[in-house]
């Protein structure tokens, strides 16, 4: 090598192999991204020496002003993949007040592959004219190839080696040794277009084209001491709402990065459990009215930075920051969007920096899907909203609180419904292109209005506004599903899992797609896989337990309902298991439960639908149509999925079954 450095390093069971940049432990290869791997490199190269944390900084981050926190990060990354603590270090040591050490034995190196390495005198022998760089362009000052090199010298060295590897006879159309004079030029060369190189990062075209899936990991504190998760989730959470407007971009949800917020993130593990081409990782911290952050987009694949910004501003100019990283973003990856699209991107929800603080609040807590965290979301987006009355987004978030308490079966008032109207009414008011607010606006014509017509106009301008976001896919698929529109259902919820594929909701919805088509293999198959994610999800457990009792394997189908009402009071998975005892022939322990709901206290009552579905079970058909207008009269949510429910396939034959179709507005 030109610098007389190694070609591989070798200590214990690893290997760094400097030209391949990969780690590896006994043959297998340990994941690193770039900065990490620069890190290890740095370290091994001076092993035995103290390194400061400005020489790494220097070392690693040459010409950036970073924070601390990248290093600190990093560093974790870096032991982790070497399977040590920092507690408990086994290769770098740390240096109390000084910095940090590498202090393992090395065994001798190996060659690496012979044909990337360059003597000195090789590199005296090519003129800038005669070599061509792996894209096939020329290598002349302003070539592609030489500005993405990385700053670090191993990156510098090891993409020498691959322009030699080019300088074959068929691309090297001559060869005129000039000496030092060329050293000279070559050298000169690659210093400019490595100053270049720090003021522009982008892959290739040809990379940044493959980037159609993006996640926005929540930041990190630039100061662990002083960290605020309302802000670190809410500036996550402000990019993913501005960069859903691409349509040629998916990004993934907030409720699919939450998970991500822990100190030890590392991006590209991340990014590859998220199935993305690309991440966004920032640090920030809010000190006084001052806002410091740093960004940085990081291709996956191999770990490369496609372009990265600090920012030191007052805290009021936060959307000025977030619209600059939008934009910066959609540059590099060189998208082509429409004027309406760069309409919304650019489009500030508020002004008020003290109402965005309380709607940050809101989502964070919104995010946690309890019932106390979805009601402190509201109190926090009603202070938002009395802070700035024209803060649509806000008021769409009043409302998506409430319809996300009925998704996960909490009781909500008639006063509260109505709460949920008057604030989705507000919110598209103010701004008719919110696509969550029209997807709110169709939940509402649709679970309590029974307005079919309203609801599927709203979920399609919902999803016309937004075709990647998975949620407004799902509701709309639910929307088809009960419309009898059964493979439309099917096309909208296979989207959804596929933008969200980390979300165990979006797959269990897939799973009751392919119940309402009678594919109840299918439907297990599918329900099986959210288990991979969350075991503990009930949902899905009674969701699975109900494609059992459709398939007749009734002794599955008791253990599933079991597992998903360990509490002993999820009335749901108590009808399930009801249902399940009756069709297997234990009719007595079905009616042992059935008794026991007629004793629950009103604020437990039982859905009249369960019981009409337990009651069909049971062969009682006029109970069941008696407990089917009650609910009616209680305007029940199951209702509107009669016409695909096979449950109550036994009453579909009665006159009565097809009159409550009818005046629950069914389509026929």
């Amino acid at each position: 090598m030109i610098d007389g450095g190694k070609q591989v390093y070798e200590f214990d069971e690893f290997q760094l192999d400097v030209i391949r940049r990969q780690l590896s432990r006994s043959g297998e290869i340990v994941p690193l991204y770039s900065k990490a791997f620069d890190l290890l490199l740095v370290l091994v190269e001076k092993g035995g020496t103290v390194l400061t944390k400005d020489e790494l900084l220097e070392a690693v981050w040459p010409g950036q002003i970073l924070e601390e926190a990248n290093l600190t990060v990093t560093m974790s990354v870096v032991r982790k993949a070497l399977g040590e603590r920092a507690s408990q270090p086994r290769y770098i040591v740390t240096i109390p007040g000084r910095g940090y050490r590498f202090a393992a034995n090395f065994h001798e190196p190996r060659e690496a592959d012979r044909g990337l390495v360059i003597e000195s005198q090789t590199i005296s022998e090519i003129t800038v004219e005669e070599v061509e760089g792996d894209d096939g362009e020329t290598i002349d000052g302003r070539s592609r190839t030489l500005l993405d090199v990385d700053v670090s010298t191993t990156a510098r060295t090891a993409h020498l080696k691959q322009l030699a590897a080019a300088s074959s006879p068929k691309v090297i159309r001559r060869r005129v040794v000039l000496g030092a004079l060329t050293g000279v030029l070559v050298m000169g060369i690659i210093t400019g277009a490595l100053l270049i190189s720090r003021k522009q990062s982008a892959l290739p075209p040809a990379a940044v084209a493959q980037v159609r899936t993006m996640a926005v990991l929540p930041f990190q504190p630039i100061s662990a001491e002083s960290r605020d998760e309302f802000l670190e989730l809410g500036m996550a959470d402000a990019l993913i709402t501005k960069l859903s407007n691409l349509e040629h971009v998916v990004i993934r949800p907030t409720s699919a990065v939450r998970k991500y917020s822990g100190l030890s993130q590392d991006p590209i593990a991340a990014g590859r459990e998220l199935r993305v081409d690309a991440v966004l990782v920032g640090n920030v911290q809010k000190s006084g009215d001052t806002l410091r952050a740093t960004v940085q987009l990081i291709n996956v694949a191999d770990g490369k930075s496609l372009w990265s910004e600090k920012f030191d501003v007052k805290f009021t100019d936060i959307f000025a920051v977030q619209d600059s990283i939008s934009e910066k973003v959609t540059s590099e990856l060189a998208l082509q969007m429409t004027s309406e699209e760069r309409a919304r991107i650019a489009r500030r929800y508020t002004k008020d920096s003290d109402a965005y603080q309380l709607q940050q609040k809101a989502r964070y807590f919104l995010e946690t899907d309890t019932e106390e965290g979805i009601r402190k979301a509201i109190y926090y987006f009603q202070q938002a909203t009395k802070k700035d009355p024209n803060y649509a987004l806000a008021y769409s978030g009043i409302a998506e609180s409430y319809t996300q308490m009925n998704r996960l079966a909490l009781a909500i008032s008639k006063e509260e419904i109505a709460t949920t109207k008057a604030a989705v009414e507000r919110a598209l008011t103010l701004d008719d292109s919110l696509a969550e607010a029209h997807e709110i606006s169709g939940l509402v014509h649709f679970d309590y209005d029974w307005d079919w017509q309203t609801a599927e106009r709203e979920f399609k301008r919902a999803v016309q506004l937004n075709p990647n976001n998975a949620r407004v896919l799902q509701d709309y698929g639910f929307y088809l599903l009960a419309a009898g529109r059964a493979n439309e259902s099917l096309a909208q919820s296979k989207r959804a899992a596929e933008l969200d594929p980390l979300s165990p909701q979006a797959l269990m919805d897939l799973g009751i797609v392919f119940i309402g088509l009678g594919q109840y293999d299918d439907a297990i198959t599918q329900l099986n896989r959210v288990f991979e994610l969350n075991p503990d999800f009930a949902a899905a457990r009674k969701t699975l337990g109900r494609a059992y009792v459709l398939k007749g394997t009734y002794d599955e189908a008791i253990m599933e309902y079991g597992k998903a009402n360990s509490s002993g009071e999820d009335i749901g998975a108590m009808a399930g298991l009801a249902q399940a005892y009756a069709l297997s022939g234990k009719r007595d322990k079905a009616q042992k439960i059935l008794d026991l709901f007629k004793t629950q206290p009103a604020a437990r009552r039982v859905s009249f639908y369960y019981l009409a579905i337990v009651q069909t079970a049971m062969g009682q058909r006029d109970a069941a149509f008696d407990s089917l207008e009650k609910a009616f009269a209680e305007r029940e949510f199951g209702l509107l999925y009669l016409k695909v429910e096979a449950r109550l396939d036994g009453l579909r034959s009665d006159p009565r079954f097809t009159d409550l179709m009818r005046r629950v507005g069914i389509p026929s």
